[in-house]
C-alpha cells in the first residue's frame, strides 16, 4: 500500500485513497460514510474479496488498519446505496478523481494542473517534511542505547558497585574499565 491521498470535495468531504499494484484503491469507511451505509461490516461481506486490502493508515487517533477497495468493489458499494446524492458521488469519482490519477498518477484539480509553481512548492514541502523525518529517525536510532542506559540505571532501585556501572558502561557501548572509570 502507498501514496496515501485524500481528495477533498465541498460536497462529498474528504474521501482517502492509495495506489495498490497500480490500482486505484478507496476507503471502505469513507465511502459508506459519504453514501450513508451504516454498516461497514457487512457492506464488506457483499464484495469480492479479490479487490478489498487492509493497511496501517494514519488517522487524527493514530495509525489504524483502514479496508481499502478496488473501483469495481467501488460501484458496488454505489449500487447498495439509496442516498440520492450517491449518482452525483458516481459522476464525480468516475468524470473527475479516477481520470485524474490515471492521467497524473495522483488527483488533482485543475488549479494545481495549471499551476506549476504551486505544484513545486508542495513537492519542496513534502520533500523537506520527509529529510525532517529521516533526520528524526536517525537521531532516535543513535540515541536508542543511550535512552537503554538511562532506564536501566533509573529503574534501579539500589546502589551500584563501581565495577558494575563501569559493566554497564560498557555494555552501552562506552569503553571504560573500573580502574580508568575511578581515575577520569
Amino acid at each position: 500500500m502507498n501514496d496515501l491521498r485524500i481528495f477533498q470535495n465541498s460536497e462529498f468531504g474528504e474521501i482517502r485513497t492509495c495506489m495498490e499494484n497500480g490500482e486505484p484503491m478507496f476507503c471502505l469507511s469513507d465511502i459508506c460514510r459519504v453514501l450513508e451505509i451504516k454498516n461497514v461490516s457487512d457492506c464488506k461481506g457483499r464484495l469480492r474479496q479479490k479487490g478489498i486490502v487492509t493497511a496501517d493508515t494514519p488517522t487524527k487517533g493514530g495509525i489504524q488498519k483502514m479496508t481499502f477497495i478496488n473501483e469495481s468493489n467501488l460501484y458496488r458499494v454505489v449500487f447498495q446505496s439509496r442516498k440520492e446524492s450517491a449518482e452525483g458521488f458516481t459522476d464525480w469519482v468516475t468524470s473527475d478523481v479516477l481520470p485524474s490519477i490515471r492521467k497524473h498518477g495522483m488527483y488533482a484539480t485543475e488549479e494545481l494542473i495549471n499551476n506549476p509553481d504551486l505544484l513545486i512548492r508542495i513537492a519542496q514541502a513534502l520533500k523537506a517534511e520527509r529529510e525532517k523525518s529521516n533526520l528524526l529517525a536517525r537521531k532516535i536510532k543513535q540515541d536508542r542505547p543511550k535512552i537503554i542506559f538511562a532506564d536501566a540505571v533509573s529503574t534501579s532501585h539500589t546502589s551500584i558497585l563501581v565495577g558494575d556501572l563501569a559493566k554497564l558502561l560498557k555494555q552501552n557501548g562506552i569503553d571504560i574499565g573500573q580502574r580508568s572509570f575511578l581515575y577520569t
